[in-house]
């Protein structure tokens, strides 16, 4: 996998956090997912390559193209498919698989560590998803015999593109490896003071939610000055997390 990213990527890299990514920085949650990122970044390559869908007929649950996929993911929505899907609407779990791996080959030999990130994490959120969904499910449905060919790879390209990126120590990617370790998630086991070390890497080089994160982790050893001194290195970093954090805890103490 290394040696399919390109050598550009470390260079880009070496020199901490991009102005793009300052722009851009994605609304994780506690867990370590968020919605469906800014894909636009990467779905243009996979639109360029997927042949066009014919118009499904009536009674067709699944329309060809998604029939031509062998082992796709099974559908965790109870919400119907929709043929004409519109753009605020989110794409359905076969949607999300396709979108993904129609983009990977690309992703993988771009010279753009934001774009890889954006794609990575999309991918894991999504296996994170089907993942969860198995275990919810397990007690009245089949679990799958196995995880299907294409999600694996899709896990794998993905946790290695973050990997790779967190070695170099970029800071969203050690962000990302942070949360890893924090909650024992894709292969981790869990090693909070690891995952503090990732976070203050992170929020050295302008990743303004790690500072959050490094919050938390003070707040659950009732360190609260501490805590309060992150939220507030947040705050100015203009986190949203640690501006609501802040907000709450001066109208607790207002009179």
């Amino acid at each position: 996998m290394l040696s399919r990213l390109n050598a550009e990527t470390v260079s880009n890299i070496s020199h901490g956090t991009s102005s793009n990514e300052q722009q851009n920085l994605p609304n994780f949650d506690e867990n370590g997912s968020n919605n469906w990122s800014n894909e636009s970044q990467y779905t243009h390559m996979a639109s360029q390559r997927m042949p066009e869908q014919e118009e499904a007929a009536p009674g067709h649950v699944i329309p060809e193209i998604i029939q031509q996929r062998p082992q796709l993911a099974r559908t965790t929505s109870i919400f119907p498919k929709l043929f004409e899907r519109p753009p605020n609407v989110p794409p359905s779990d076969e949607e999300q698989e396709m979108i993904l791996e129609d983009a990977r080959s690309a992703v993988l030999n771009s010279a753009d560590p934001e774009m890889q990130l954006n794609w990575a994490f999309d991918t894991l959120a999504y296996v994170d998803t089907s993942m969860e969904d198995d275990r919810r499910t397990a007690s009245f449905r089949a679990a799958r015999p196995s995880t299907p060919p294409i999600e694996r790879q899709l896990r794998e390209d993905a946790i290695n593109i973050i990997s790779f990126l967190a070695d170099q120590e970029h800071p969203r990617a050690d962000y990302i490896r942070g949360m890893w370790l924090e909650f024992g998630k894709f292969g981790h086991t869990q090693n909070k003071g690891d995952a503090f070390r990732c976070y203050k890497r992170a929020a050295m080089k302008g990743y303004a939610r790690a500072h959050y994160r490094m919050g938390m982790q003070f707040e659950s050893t009732n360190e609260s000055a501490k805590a309060m001194q992150q939220y507030r290195s947040g705050e100015h970093s203009g986190d949203a997390a640690c501006c609501y954090v802040r907000i709450t805890h001066l109208v607790k103490i207002a009179p």
